[in-house]
């Protein structure tokens, strides 16, 4: 029976991750981020990016219970058992001391180039994406770890060649570059999810009325 759950839950959240809708909001979030970032670089102390990650939050939990949930559904699992919860915690803490760990080792070390990468290096690909890991940890599902690497190599990339550089204009392409390609690939997904999961009838009637 324990099995037969686990099958379902593991079922239910892949159904859940194969919407694209992870894609596509963290592409227009790295697209518009990149575009805003770059002109509160000109015009300063705006506020812009916190204005627009709120819409964009905003817009997502809409779509998720207009959209998805209604084709998906809504399943309440029973809480895991203890001892998943503790390695639960445990990775969490791991991942996250672990990370914060080694940018305080690199950060007190007298600085020099290559320090400087690595804590880009350390920030980028460990700290930054650490809440993608533990929600494939959680979900078991991989495709939360690879969206925190494209998140963390996009942050990486764009911080690297400002400084390189000393041009903002190659990190905007950068942003917008990363973020243009998250959203067609959402979109197709979530183009995918649509055609594979229609509403049901009944839930289509009491919409209607």
């Amino acid at each position: 029976m324990d099995s037969d759950l686990k099958k379902i839950e593991k079922k239910y959240c892949k159904t859940l991750t194969e919407s694209g809708t992870l894609e596509f909001y963290l592409g227009v979030l790295i697209l518009g981020g990149g575009i805003l970032s770059y002109i509160e670089k000109i015009l300063p102390n705006m506020g812009l990016s916190f204005i627009y990650v709120f819409i964009v939050v905003a817009m997502m939990v809409i779509f998720d219970n207009k959209i998805i949930r209604p084709r998906t559904g809504i399943i309440k699992f029973k809480l895991p058992p203890k001892s998943r919860i503790i390695k639960i915690v445990a990775f969490s803490i791991l991942m996250i001391a672990g990370g914060f760990l080694g940018l305080f080792i690199l950060l007190i070390i007298p600085k020099n180039p290559l320090v400087e990468l690595l804590v880009l290096i350390v920030l980028s690909l460990w700290v930054i994406p650490d809440i993608f890991y533990v929600g494939s940890y959680i979900s078991k599902n991989i495709r939360f770890s690879i969206i925190g690497v494209i998140y963390g190599l996009e942050f990486f990339l764009e911080r690297f060649f400002d400084a390189l550089m000393g041009n903002y204009l190659y990190s905007l392409i950068i942003s917008c570059t990363i973020g243009a390609v998250l959203i067609i690939i959402g979109a197709i997904l979530i183009m995918r999810f649509l055609r594979k999961y229609p509403i049901p009838p009944k839930f289509e009637d009491i919409n209607d009325k």
